[in-house]
């Protein structure tokens, strides 16, 4: 999936079904030496909460995988609230 992509989608779906749009809120750690996190390597880890509010529902509150960089760390927590939704029943993901 392209960088964006789940951040993306999630911001269309909450505009079509005119709920809030969700927050993220970053925690940063910084290392000495350098941090592998997938293919990519830096010396700051970023890890995501998404928190998003459904009318009529409730507060939806996930955290996303560790990153290298905070827009990926956004699109880690985008897209694991994506699957959530789905889990829940509340959209159904297409290929």
């Amino acid at each position: 999936m392209k960088k964006g992509g789940p951040r993306t989608s999630l911001y269309a779906l909450c505009k079509k079904l005119q709920w809030p749009m969700p927050t993220f809120n970053t925690m940063e750690q910084k290392s000495r030496t350098l941090i592998q996190i997938g293919d990519t390597t830096g010396f700051n880890s970023f890890e995501s909460q998404i928190s998003l509010h459904i009318p009529d529902f409730g507060k939806i509150e996930l955290i996303g995988e560790a990153r290298t960089d905070k827009k990926s760390s956004f699109d880690s927590a985008a897209l694991v609230m994506l699957y959530e939704l789905e889990r829940q029943g509340k959209i159904i993901i297409g290929e």
